[in-house]
């Protein structure tokens, strides 16, 4: 129970309180001047609107508003290290990035331009822009029908790691020697060798397989060679026909 002053009689009375109790004994709360909002401390840090204080400025939450640079948000419970700090700037028209920072050091940052980038690098081109997994369907294209069909792709940034695995029933109008609907384009002028880890029922005799992406498309070519060759003896070599089954996987730059 607390007691309020009646100026008019100077009288006290008692009153039931589930708000703020001013018990005389610390400033629980104080609105500066500037109409700054402090709590446990009895001065704002730096330009903050709001400062949240257990232990002084050893363990402080502040939300900044600056009019004069731009606005920005702190908030850190630990000023003198630096031990969690979450801050969003904007500063005349211009809004800088997102940043995580532990122990005084910046761990991650959100671009402004979108992308993450990690550990202090700034650098806007350097940043995680994209992950994503997905499923995709290898196609020798026509009328050809299957009895495996599957593909699945993993992308970070602009890297795609592809698997698939094509078993043919029916080649029909199907092309021989390619593999096409690539989830993403390669990049120009890039080709990206792959590796065939598993084939058989193919259309043709040889003693290895490779492919690879065709640079500016989202089609792969097989290579291959027979007997003794001490070089790929065949680009766009005819593997696919009835019943032939091939695994592979490959790594490319998206364009």
């Amino acid at each position: 129970m607390s007691r309020a002053r009646d100026k008019a009689n100077s009288t006290v009375s008692n009153f039931a309180s589930t708000g703020i109790d001013d018990n005389a004994d610390a400033n629980a709360i104080t609105i500066d001047s500037s109409e700054n909002v402090l709590i446990g401390d009895a001065s704002p840090q730096v330009t903050s609107k709001l400062t949240v204080s257990g232990n002084g400025s050893a363990d402080t939450a502040t939300f900044m508003y600056d009019g004069t640079a731009g606005t920005y948000l702190d908030i850190n419970t630990n000023t003198a290290n630096g031990i969690i700090s979450l801050e969003a700037n904007a500063r005349s028209g211009n809004y800088p990035p997102l940043t995580f920072i532990t122990s005084g050091s910046e761990r991650l940052r959100i671009q402004a331009g979108g992308g993450i980038s990690f550990n202090g690098d700034t650098a806007a081109a350097n940043a995680l822009s994209d992950f994503e997994t997905g499923s995709w369907n290898p196609s020798v294209g026509g009328n050809a029908t299957y009895i495996a069909q599957t593909g699945i792709y993993t992308k970070i940034g602009n890297i795609v790691t592809v698997h698939f695995d094509i078993e043919i029933n029916a080649i029909g109008t199907g092309t021989t020697n390619r593999i096409t609907n690539f989830p993403f384009t390669n990049s120009a002028n890039f080709p990206a060798s792959g590796s065939v880890s598993f084939f058989s029922g193919i259309n043709s005799s040889n003693t290895f397989i490779g492919m690879y992406v065709i640079d500016g498309t989202t089609e792969c070519n097989f290579t291959g060679g027979t007997g003794n060759a001490t070089t790929i003896s065949q680009n766009g070599f005819a593997i696919f026909g009835n019943s032939a089954r091939v695994i592979g996987s490959v790594v490319y730059r998206a364009a």
